[in-house]
């Protein structure tokens, strides 16, 4: 059998031409044979399904590093907001020569407002920007205004009459007002003792970010294993903190609010010291 090609008209693709094997003794006319015989200027189907996967591939690719960028930049952004507060922190430290109280609901020092966010910030924030961090998505039925960032008021306790170790005052809980106010040099270690942080309600052991009865203001530093999906969200298993001496820095959330080792409850109190006692 003697087969030859022939050139079929119509474009297929340009420098394309599609070939049919004809038999001489064919009374039919001949067998069509369906190949595709690429050209310098042309391109096979398997070469199209390659060119195509490699597009959707580096397509993924350019997509994950948008993406990884732009979480980047809300992080620099939370960093850049927490600098600002330690900065407050300090211009009021140094004015005052005490710590913010968490509360002042009897006005019983008139340097400090209703609370320590508008003692520091007072005129800073007026659109809400520094106490947004861009990553935190705003609870369903919070009442209060939304708050991405809280306070080191209390310190490590275990029950509601250990007094206070914290930043916010050395009241117990259940008084009006948190006075008085830690003096300056009542912390030992600044650079050591967290001052102000990524938000969230902590009990000895939970991560709360639903209730509406509570602002995340406030901060507990637990003991045992917590439910931390709103901060590992955040910042990739990590929390943003700016320490009493104004330095920013992101530690892991288990040390912060997890690990009861020594170093992972000193940085909550003002003598340096873990109290671990207080969890058992």
């Amino acid at each position: 059998m003697k087969c030859h090609e022939k050139e079929i008209g119509g474009a297929i693709g340009s420098g394309t031409r599609r070939c049919r094997k004809e038999d001489s003794g064919n009374a039919s006319g001949g067998e069509k044979c369906g190949l595709f015989r690429a050209t310098a200027g042309g391109y096979t189907v398997v070469e199209l399904l390659v060119t195509v996967g490699i597009i959707v591939i580096l397509g993924g690719l350019l997509l994950g590093g948008v993406h990884i960028a732009a979480r980047r930049s809300k992080d620099v952004e939370c960093r850049s907001n927490l600098r600002q507060h330690g900065v407050a922190l300090l211009d009021f430290v140094a004015t005052h020569s005490v710590y913010p109280l968490a509360g002042n609901a009897d006005k019983q020092h008139p340097e400090h407002t209703v609370n320590w966010r508008k003692s520091i910030l007072n005129s800073k924030d007026l659109d809400g920007k520094l106490t947004s961090c861009p990553t935190a998505i705003e609870p369903v039925g919070r009442q209060e205004a939304f708050i991405s960032y809280g306070y080191n008021d209390r310190g490590v306790i275990g029950s509601g009459t250990d007094a206070p170790l914290g930043l916010g005052g050395k009241g117990v809980m259940g008084s009006s007002s948190r006075w008085p106010p830690v003096g300056e040099h009542e912390v030992v270690r600044p650079s050591e003792m967290v001052g102000i942080l990524d938000a969230a309600t902590a009990w000895r052991g939970l991560i709360d970010d639903g209730r509406s009865s509570y602002s995340g203001r406030y901060f507990y530093a637990p003991g045992s294993e917590a439910g931390r999906d709103r901060m590992m969200s955040r910042h990739q298993g990590r929390v943003n903190v700016v320490f009493v001496d104004g330095h920013v820095s992101a530690p892991r959330i288990k040390m912060v609010f997890v690990e009861a080792d020594p170093s992972g409850l000193a940085i909550w109190n003002r003598d340096g010291e873990p109290h671990g006692e207080r969890l058992d």
